[in-house]
């Protein structure tokens, strides 16, 4: 599984390229962010999504999940960040 990480970073960016105001690409990939261990990447995403949230409840799933990410940080003394192992960087 840990090979299908690039192609899924991949994918997803093309998705996001392809049509960058979509609510769904910033929210699918604040959770990939989130299940790799890049936690400033997915609270980026999730900010970038709920700026673009059209509908109430795309608002609220976007606030939710901003709102968890962040009681994470909190609950936790160190939480790695994989950033640097992940392909895809700010300043690409």
């Amino acid at each position: 599984k840990a090979l299908e990480i690039p192609r899924a970073e991949q994918a997803l960016e093309t998705a996001i390229k392809l049509d960058p105001k979509n609510f769904y690409g910033r929210l699918r990939m604040a959770e990939f962010f989130q299940r790799v261990g890049v936690p400033t990447r997915a609270k980026e995403q999730l900010q970038l999504a709920l700026d673009l949230a059209r509908t109430s409840q795309e608002k609220q799933t976007a606030r939710d999940l901003l709102a968890a990410e962040t009681r994470k940080d909190r609950r936790r003394a160190w939480r790695p960040d994989f950033s640097k192992l992940i392909r895809g960087r700010r300043n690409k």
